[in-house]
Order: C-alpha cells, then sequence, then structure tokens
C-alpha cells in the first residue's frame, strides 16, 4: 500500500509470459505497444573458411584492419523477445560529441544492467579505437584505408533502432545474447531460435554485389590464357569486395526483410477482415 503523498504504480498483468520482465504497466504496456510487434533483423556471420578458398583476399585484409573479423563470426542462439524487451528499455549515454566513451543502460524486471564501452568491446570483440562515425553520416572518401570506431558506431545504430517504427527490425540479436551471458540472465522458458544455413553470407551472398567476383581456376596452357585475357578486357576486370559492399549487401537484405514483413502484416489484416465478416454473415444465417 502507496503512503500518503506517493504515486501507486500500477504493476503489469501477471498473468502474461513476459509480465516478470516489468515492474510496472506504463512500460509493459510500451513493450506491447511498440516493440513486441518488432520482428528481429535476421542474424548473418561470414564463412570466413569460404572466402580464403575463393581467394578474397582483400576483403579478408579490410576486415582485419578494421577489427571485425571476429565479430562478423559471431554466431549462437538468440532470443527475440527477450531483445524487445532489452531494447525497450535500453538508452544510450555518450560522454561528448567527439568522445568514443559511452555507457549502455537496460533493465530486466528489477534488475538493472550497466555496460561500459570496455566491456561493450570485450563481449563484442570490437574496437573502441578509429574514427568516429555513426550511421547516417557521409561515409569517408577512402572507406577502406579508413579504420573505424565500430564499437562506437554500432552503439549509435542500436540507440537508432530503438527509436524507430514498428515496422523496422531490431538487430544485433547475437550481441544481445552475448550480452545476456555476460550479465548471466536466465534463459528458461524463453524463445530461442538457433541459426541455420542461410543466415551465412558465403560466396553466394557476395555475388549479389554484381562485382563480377573471381573464382580460383586451375592453371591454363598459354593460348588459353591468351583467350581469357582477351574475354577480361572486352567484360571488365574483376574486383574484390569492399568493406563498402558487403553493408550494402546487409542493407538491402535487411530492406527485403522488412518489405516482407510489412507485406505479411497486411495480409494478416486482409484475412482478419475476411473473417470478421463470415462471421457477420453467419450470425445474420442465424437469425
Amino acid at each position: 500500500m502507496a503512503r500518503q503523498g506517493e504515486m501507486q504504480v500500477e504493476p503489469p498483468p501477471q498473468g502474461h509470459p513476459m509480465a516478470k520482465f516489468f515492474t510496472n504497466l506504463a512500460d509493459f504496456n510500451n513493450y506491447i505497444m511498440n516493440f513486441a510487434p518488432r520482428k528481429e533483423i535476421t542474424p548473418r556471420y561470414l564463412d570466413l573458411d569460404l572466402l580464403h578458398s575463393q581467394n578474397f583476399n582483400e576483403l579478408y585484409r579490410i576486415l582485419v584492419r578494421q577489427d571485425l573479423l571476429d565479430f562478423v563470426r559471431l554466431r549462437d542462439y538468440y532470443y527475440p523477445d527477450l531483445v524487445a524487451i532489452a531494447y525497450n528499455s535500453v538508452t544510450m549515454e555518450f560522454e561528448e560529441v567527439n568522445s568514443s566513451s559511452f555507457t549502455i543502460y537496460f533493465s530486466l524486471g528489477t534488475n538493472k544492467y550497466v555496460l561500459n564501452v570496455g566491456s561493450f568491446c570485450e563481449i563484442s570483440s570490437l574496437s573502441w579505437h578509429g574514427t568516429l562515425f555513426k550511421n547516417g553520416d557521409k561515409p569517408p572518401e577512402e572507406w577502406n584505408d579508413v579504420k573505424i570506431n565500430w564499437s562506437y558506431f554500432i552503439a549509435h545504430h542500436m540507440a537508432k533502432l530503438k527509436d524507430g517504427p514498428t515496422t523496422l527490425g531490431l538487430g544485433y540479436v547475437i550481441l544481445w545474447t552475448k550480452i545476456f551471458k555476460y550479465f548471466n540472465i536466465d534463459f528458461s522458458n524463453i524463445l530461442q531460435k538457433g541459426l541455420k544455413g542461410p543466415n551465412c553470407i558465403n560466396y553466394a551472398t557476395l555475388r549479389q554485389t554484381g562485382r563480377g567476383l573471381a573464382q580460383e581456376q586451375p592453371q591454363q596452357a598459354p593460348q588459353d590464357q591468351a583467350s581469357q585475357s582477351k574475354q577480361e578486357h572486352q567484360a571488365g576486370p574483376s574486383e574484390q569486395p569492399s568493406i563498402r559492399d558487403i553493408m550494402q549487401v546487409l542493407l538491402r537484405i535487411e530492406q527485403h526483410q522488412a518489405n516482407m514483413d510489412t507485406h505479411l502484416t497486411r495480409v494478416d489484416q486482409r484475412l482478419s477482415r475476411v473473417e470478421q465478416h463470415l462471421e457477420i454473415d453467419e450470425d445474420e444465417d442465424q437469425d
């Protein structure tokens, strides 16, 4: 019972399976309206062994130079409901405009969690050194030659995802799993999903950049080499994919996923209207 002068906080409904992760009805309702309807952005990981076999040495060097090699290989189970609840409560605090230091706060039920930039980099295998560049900024002219501060970039992107519309997917679900494990959060009775074949970025995915990526070929006789050189001159040189290409491919994949989710939502709405009409017709027939 609240003391005199104190505002009484209404608790969330105890019958809901996610109610234990909330301490008041307002936060619970915000989750139901703005985060529960949002789908997760399909997680991807890079098949580096395949890239080696397909002669993508320049891409490998870019990932090493950008300290992204471990991050792009993150693989684990993920928990979409728990991720949505974390996004519902998460706040990002950036110390200064031109500072790489930031702190992440989120809560699950009565438990509050604080993640500083050092712990975030430890969990994600990202570096906090490099040029401060956030989602929406104009890319550097020579992207591959500039070391990007990826922890700063991703923290900003996570904040942007939180503030997005309900049609925008929630990303970094594998990274969130790593964060949950770091804090020993209990996953029991929480929906769990695993990665499958389509989650892997491999040679076929990279070909979607349309840059004529060359595969390894057996040694050719001199006359065959001359013929191939003529064909390559006519078709244009084969180029290694840049880090910009990879990000553009991932963005297109996310956009296709969001478009598909929107389409399915509209189909569900239409089916619901048809079902309502059928129920009305059935009631009229009974009368």
